[in-house]
Parts: C-alpha cells; sequence; structure tokens
C-alpha cells in the first residue's frame, strides 16, 4: 500500500488535483511495525497534505515509543518547516495547474527512466523525493537522478544526473534531493503554522549552478488572494559570483510583516565575505557549526536528522549560516534595495566550481 500512494500522489496530480490526501499507516490495522510506520510519515512529510488517518489504529508518533517516535516528529516538523516552500508551491498549482507532486516526466518528457522509475516525484519545483517502500534499516532504494545536480539534503552528498543508483538509506533518513541553486525557504519552528510571524525565514541555498525562488505568500484565510492581496519575494542565487539577491516584496495583505529577518544557509560553499543592502555592508552573524550541547537539538550541519540521531558523515561538513535583516516594501523597487550575500570561496571545491584564488562582491 506505501509503494502504491507513491504512484497514486502523482496520478492524482496528474489529473489536476493538487491537494492529495492518503491514510498515512493505512485505514486498517491496528499497530505497525516500526519501520512502517516511519516509511510512512516520511512519504505524508512530502506529500500535499499530511493526514495519519485510521479506523481506530496507532497513527501518531507517541504510539510508537523510542525511535520511532523520535524520527516520525522529526519528520513531521521537517514538514512543518517547509509550509512557505509547499504554500508558494500550492499557489503555482493554482495558477498553472501543476500538481504539487509532479511525476518527473512532466519536467523530463523525452527521459525514458522519467517513466520507468515512477516511485520517485518532484515535490514541488526543486525537490527530487523518493519514498522508501522496503523494510531495512538501512534500506535500499533505486532513484534515477534527472539531468542536473542534486544534493541530498540530509548529508549534503551530491549526485550527478541523468543517472540510476541504488542507495542505502538509514531509518532516520530518506531520498530527498535539492536541485543545485535551489533556494528552499524554512519557517522557524511553531507549536501550529500561525503561531507567530514568519520571521526569522531560513533559505536552504544550495550552490552548484544559478537558481531562484520567488516566495508567495498571503493572509493563509478568506479569499482575498483572488483579488491581488498577496506578495512575492524574488531570490536569485548567481553561481558565478556566489551571490544572494533577495528582493524587496511585492504586493500587500492584511498581516504582512513589514521587516523579516533572513537565516541564510549555504550549502556547497564556505565562508560568506559580506552581507551587502544597497551596496553597503550590514551587520553579520555567521555561525559555523559545532556538535550541539543540546543533545535534544539538531545538529547544524545536519538540520533535517531527528534528535539524538546525527548522521556522523555530516557532523564534520561546513555548512556556513548567515543571520540579517531587511525591510519588505509595497513600493517601487527602488524604495528599498534587495538584500545581498557575497560568498568568498576559501577552498577549491570544484563539485561547485569555487575558486580559492577569487572572490565576487555583490551590487
Amino acid at each position: 500500500m506505501l509503494n502504491f500512494e507513491t504512484v497514486f500522489d502523482v496520478d492524482e496530480g496528474n489529473v489536476g488535483l493538487p491537494y492529495v490526501s492518503n491514510d498515512i499507516g493505512g485505514f486498517l490495522g491496528d499497530h505497525l511495525p516500526d519501520q512502517l510506520y516511519v516509511r510512512w510519515i516520511q512519504l505524508g512529510a512530502f506529500s500535499p497534505i499530511l493526514r495519519p488517518h485510521s479506523n481506530h489504529g496507532d497513527r501518531l508518533p507517541w504510539d510508537y515509543p523510542g525511535n520511532a517516535d523520535a524520527i516520525a516528529s522529526a519528520f513531521m516538523r521537517l514538514r512543518e518547516s517547509l509550509i512557505p516552500y509547499t504554500y508558494t508551491a500550492a499557489r503555482q498549482s493554482y495558477d498553472t495547474g501543476l500538481p504539487i507532486t509532479r511525476a518527473t516526466y512532466l519536467s523530463w518528457p523525452d527521459r525514458d527512466d522519467a517513466y520507468t522509475y515512477n516511485h520517485e516525484y518532484m515535490f514541488g519545483p526543486d525537490l527530487l523525493v523518493a519514498p522508501v517502500g522496503t523494510p531495512g534499516d538501512p534500506a535500499t532504494k533505486t532513484v534515477w537522478f534527472p539531468p542536473g545536480t542534486w544534493v541530498d539534503i540530509f548529508t549534503d552528498q551530491r549526485f550527478k544526473g541523468p543517472a540510476v543508483r541504488t542507495l542505502s538509506v538509514p531509518l532516520s533518513q530518506m531520498p530527498a534531493f535539492a536541485r543545485a541553486g535551489a533556494i528552499v525557504p524554512r519557517a522557524p519552528y511553531m507549536d501550529y503554522s500561525t503561531e507567530r510571524p514568519l520571521t526569522p525565514l531560513t533559505l536552504d541555498v544550495y550552490a552548484g549552478s544559478d537558481g531562484s525562488f520567488s516566495l508567495y505568500e498571503d493572509a493563509g484565510q478568506g479569499f482575498g488572494y483572488q483579488h491581488g492581496q498577496f506578495s512575492r519575494t524574488p531570490m536569485r542565487w548567481n553561481q558565478r559570483r556566489r551571490a544572494l539577491t533577495i528582493g524587496p516584496a511585492r504586493g500587500s495583505f492584511s498581516g504582512r510583516l513589514r521587516r523579516r529577518a533572513y537565516r541564510i544557509e549555504l550549502i556547497g560553499v564556505r565562508r560568506p565575505r559580506a552581507v551587502l543592502l544597497g551596496g553597503r555592508p550590514l551587520a553579520l552573524a555567521l555561525v559555523l557549526p559545532e556538535r550541539d550541547a543540546d543533545a535534544h537539538a539538531y545538529p547544524s550541519s545536519n538540520r533535517h536528522a531527528p534528535p539524538h540521531q546525527p548522521d556522523a558523515r555530516a557532523l564534520s561538513r561546513s555548512r556556513p549560516e548567515i543571520i540579517a535583516s531587511s525591510p519588505n516594501s509595497n513600493r517601487a523597487s527602488s524604495s528599498w534595495p534587495p538584500i545581498s550575500v557575497a560568498i568568498e570561496a576559501i577552498t577549491g571545491n570544484r563539485s561547485v566550481g569555487s575558486d580559492s584564488k577569487k572572490s565576487w562582491i555583490s551590487s
């Protein structure tokens, strides 16, 4: 059933149903094996709607004490953090008819493997997801990588496509990959999505290619979005200059933030040289990852790992983070200059084309 639902999510999107919902865990049955429960939650975490549901069966994390509870809860928190990304994908579905869970052949229709490997899909425009449907810790999963470079969001490992790879996947992770150049926004932790304003907003920037993202926001309720009551914030990553540019928000709606702080995680580059606003330096807080003193916190270099389940391969990686703040504006683009981040490459990391002898300054 788990493997069927992976294909079913995509098929429903193909017939114009972007808001797909499954009975996560299955409608019938009581208590599931721990591994099956966790893998099903992982599928739900990267579905348009996460809905654990059954006919009086055990479907909530605390029904599975121990490791399964910790991992399932972490994936639920990961899903919650991705709401800015998913909500933007939902608006794209509204505007264009593209589903949130998209068959890979919608983007690569001329590739035979896009039809053959149908137990994977694009989640929104920039995330490739291949839920695990077999037992094992680790379990094996065969993944087709479309053309381009894809970055494992849990380990930062890079895969070059087009290619087929068989992966060994621990229970604490799942095959989920960001397209090189992707800018993936994530919300701060909240008990529910409207508990407090969406600030600071984390941007996961996956270097390796040029990329862009236009963050969509509205009031979250009502029908004002049908009458122009929303905003979009443009973001661009320039790979040659190692520069991230965040433009001013365009548009307005009730409750829109007037100022926002950004926390920027740079994957595939080293040390930021400067943060500029209109060509002038901003105060910069640079956080280099270390082992977390709090055992319940996510390791900074493996932010998607559940508590007590750090990935040893990722703990040694350097993932610089930048904290900066920028105003939003309804005015013309010249009213508030964009916020830009310039990156100085300090090592010869050829996988992302860096050059230890050069640096680039944003303007």
